[in-house]
């Protein structure tokens, strides 16, 4: 981290301070006498960076600010990264009276901060400048006080060397087996809880199966007994509603004479016939219905019977279909004046032959009497002709013959002729006659078929007979055969009357039967009901036993998953143990190996400051774990501890590893450019040692470039790259870039 610029308002001395464009490498002078404002640079410097300063504890903060004043607030600039990837920013910070700080940090050329309250301002400086405040106070900060030996076991020390992250997990680990340890011992303890509750149980292996079987035989006994009281009440009352559907049918039926027609008795056939297959249906369903089944059987041959008697008529009326369908067509209207080939004409159509040939007729008699007229009048005056100018006009006997034989040939075409008419008025009235015989045929053949048509609704005894009386002789002769069979009982009074008492007295034997079986059936159901309330109390005896049992072994399940995870959970406690023990041993060691090479890389960083800062005096030195310094002499040839020699000499030696403390850190932590800070190193210096100090320090080392000294004054000859004069008086101060 190189600091680029800085602003401050009312902190401790300064109403306002300014430092632009400071150099980024060399060394940077501060003088001043004391109480000038020297070391207010430090503290704003580290109150920018972290929030706090080194000689005010976090809860006197509010002291920074000016005296009379209520309120500072400063800005610092700084770089940080490698050669050729720095990047700059700027923290601001600012405080009150009443302790209430606020912070943002933002990189330079971006509008929006970075990072902004203070945890999370002070949080990005310490990642982006690769330390926080402890190892910057140990190692690139020094106060204006004296010069110590820096406590090995320092958590900024430790810091530096690698050694802080190893300890933390040293304590972890160390708290980890601790927890561990308690754990398993819990475990363990609550593994015997566990087992006392098991014992405590006493869970029997086949018991839960006994309760399901039983629960099972019983269950299926009281499903049968169920659903066969279910099913006998269901047939009884099937059975009674049966049997009320069909008295309510055979009323009808015993209504029923012989003006009943075919299409009327069919109906009632087919609602009896419904209703005994029902009744019989229902009555099958129950084992003790024998004699309910016979009587439902006799009904069911009574319907049969009645059905086969419709049967032979439907028979009949299917011939009659065809019978009535050639009389449609015998009555149809031809469509032309010719019948098509192979089908018989229709009576219209042969009417209308016989009218085409009746007119024909007319005109041939009334074309024939018109010759006869003209043929007569010429024949007569053919005769006239010749009768009378034959003896008169001379020379007519040549023409006489020839005359005379026109004259007899018209005569005999007029005979002809009247012949002609006579034949063609025998022929007309003929046909006349034939016209009128199909006339009443056709009104003949209408009535019929009208009749056929109500074949299905007039009363069946006149359906019968007018059968009998049909133009086919078929029909007719079915028609004859059903009438005259004594099987048939529809067609008088007195078969039909015996026909109903016989229904009559088949419903009253079903119903007694009926009500008979439905009887004993409810003194079956009543047992049945007495058995599945029996098996029903038994059911939920076993229903409450069952959970139980399953509760007790679902809590005996459970404990041994618990016993398998505390076993699991002790096994893999005691291995996790033996991990962090073994951990732990080589984090120890690799806390010996890192310890030891921080000391050999101070002593060898020390070794190489010292004898430049000490003008090779003191070049051989040794640093114990806790970075306690012993310097050889090589007046004495031995080593001497810091109490031996001169305060001027401590002080070099302390800076030396004050220095070299710094190095660790930037090669442990920062890896980049870095400033360091220095008030009153020299307080103790002569002048020749300042001034050798002063030369020495910039080739110190290549990464802490920037350098800040700190001292009352400086000698004359020194050279800084920017030195700052702080005066008493002098409350504000700004220095731009040279």
């Amino acid at each position: 981290m190189i600091i680029n610029n800085i602003r401050a308002h009312n902190v401790l001395k300064y109403a306002h301070l300014e430092f632009n464009g400071l150099p980024a490498q060399g060394l940077i002078a501060v003088s001043g006498r004391n109480e000038s404002g020297k070391s207010t640079i430090g503290e704003t410097i580290c109150f920018a960076l972290f929030g706090r300063t080194f000689s005010l504890r976090p809860e006197e903060i509010t002291k920074i600010i000016r005296w009379g004043e209520t309120r500072c607030r400063v800005l610092l600039d700084f770089t940080v990264g490698q050669a050729g990837e720095e990047r700059e920013y700027r923290v601001e910070r600012s405080l009150d009276d009443a302790g209430n700080q606020g912070a943002t940090l933002t990189r330079i050329g971006q509008e929006e901060p970075q990072a902004r309250g203070v945890a999370a301002v002070t949080a990005e400086v310490k990642r982006l400048a690769g330390f926080g405040y402890k190892e910057f106070i140990e190692s690139f900060y020094l106060a204006q006080r004296e010069i110590h030996t820096p406590h090995g076991h320092s958590e900024a020390v430790k810091s530096m060397a690698g050694l802080a992250p190893l300890e933390r997990v040293d304590a972890q680990l160390a708290q980890e087996v601790k927890e561990l340890t308690d754990n398993m011992i819990n475990a363990e303890r609550d593994m015997a809880d566990v087992n006392d509750r098991l014992g405590e149980l006493n869970i029997q292996p086949d018991y839960l199966r006994s309760l399901w079987a039983n629960l099972s035989a019983t269950g299926e006994q009281h499903r049968e007994k169920s659903t066969r009281a279910r099913l006998l009440r269901y047939v009884s009352d099937r059975c009674r509603e049966a049997l009320q559907m069909l008295k309510t049918e055979t009323g009808p039926v015993l209504k029923a004479g012989i003006n009943t027609s075919y299409q009327a008795w069919s109906a009632h056939a087919k609602r009896l016939d419904k209703c005994a297959k029902v009744l019989d249906s229902h009555c099958a369903q129950q084992d003790a219905a024998s004699s309910t089944t016979e009587s439902t059987a006799t009904l069911k041959d009574f319907v049969q019977h009645l059905k086969e008697q419709l049967a032979r008529f439907g028979q009949m009326m299917e011939g009659v279909g065809s019978y009535r369908a050639r009389l449609t067509r015998l009555l149809k209207e031809p469509a032309s004046d010719v019948a098509p080939k192979g089908q018989e004409a229709s009576l219209p159509a042969k009417k209308a032959e016989f009218g085409r040939r009746a007119e024909a007729a007319m005109h041939s008699r009334k074309r024939a009497r018109v010759f006869a007229v003209i043929s007569l009048i010429l024949a007569i005056a053919l005769w006239i002709v010749w009768i009378i100018l034959f003896p008169i006009v001379p020379g007519w006997q040549g023409y006489d013959v020839t005359l005379l034989c026109v004259a007899i040939a018209l005569t005999i075409i007029f005979v002809l002729f009247m012949i002609r008419s006579r034949v063609m008025s025998t022929r007309i009235k003929r046909f006349r006659n034939e016209s009128a015989a199909l006339d009443r045929q056709i009104q003949e053949t209408r009535e019929e078929a009208a009749a056929l048509d109500d074949l299905a609704t007039m009363p069946l005894p006149n359906a019968v007979a007018l059968l009998t009386n049909v133009r086919d002789e078929q029909i007719a002769a079915e028609a004859a055969q059903f009438e005259s069979d004594s099987s048939v009982t529809l067609l008088d009074h007195d078969s039909l009357n015996e026909y109903r008492r016989l229904l009559t007295s088949l419903i009253a034997r079903s119903e007694d039967d009926i009500e008979a079986a439905r009887s004993h059936i409810a003194n079956e159901v009543a047992e049945l009901d007495r058995d599945v309330r029996e098996l029903g109390r038994t059911m939920a005896q076993l229903n409450q036993a069952i959970p139980v049992e399953q509760e007790r072994r679902r809590t005996a399940d459970h404990l041994q998953g618990i016993m398998q995870s505390l076993q699991g959970k002790i096994d893999e406690t005691r291995d996790k143990i033996e991990i962090r023990n073994l951990a732990r041993d080589l984090l120890e060691h690799g806390y010996q190996y890192v310890s030891r090479r921080f000391n050999h890389d101070i002593r060898s960083l020390v070794g190489k400051t010292l004898p430049l800062l000490t003008s090779n005096r003191y070049e051989h030195l040794q640093i114990d774990e806790a970075l306690r310094v012993r310097v050889f002499s090589g007046q004495k040839h031995d080593f001497l501890n810091l109490d031996e020699i001169s305060s001027g000499t401590q002080r070099q030696i302390m800076l030396a590893v004050r220095l070299a403390l710094a190095q660790a850190l930037v090669n442990t932590a920062v890896h980049g450019n870095q400033f360091i800070f220095l008030d009153e190193p020299f307080a103790f210096f002569d002048e020749q040692r300042m001034r050798d100090a002063l030369k020495v320090l910039p080739t110190l080392s290549d990464n802490i470039i920037q350098i800040w000294v700190i001292a009352q004054e400086f000698p004359e000859d020194a050279h800084f790259n920017r030195h700052i004069r702080c005066e008493h008086e002098m409350t504000n101060m700004k220095i731009d870039a040279a």
